[in-house]
């Protein structure tokens, strides 16, 4: 079976545990899950290495 394609990557080894909700990893949500943990939470952003199909620039050690 062929990986299915992702427009929300977390980055490796990265979750987030949301308020009165669930852990959140790459394995226990949906694209669509994650595309709404983003417009309600933005600070979350820096956990994604990609973000809508486009990759997020990674910060400077």
């Amino acid at each position: 079976m062929a990986k299915e394609k992702r427009n929300y990557v977390l980055k490796p080894g990265r979750h987030q545990f949301i308020p009165r909700g669930h852990l959140i990893t790459q394995d226990t949500t949906t694209d669509a899950e994650l595309a709404w943990y983003l417009e309600q939470m933005p600070h979350i952003a820096p956990l994604f290495s990609k973000i809508n199909g486009r990759r997020v620039n990674q910060p400077k050690p």
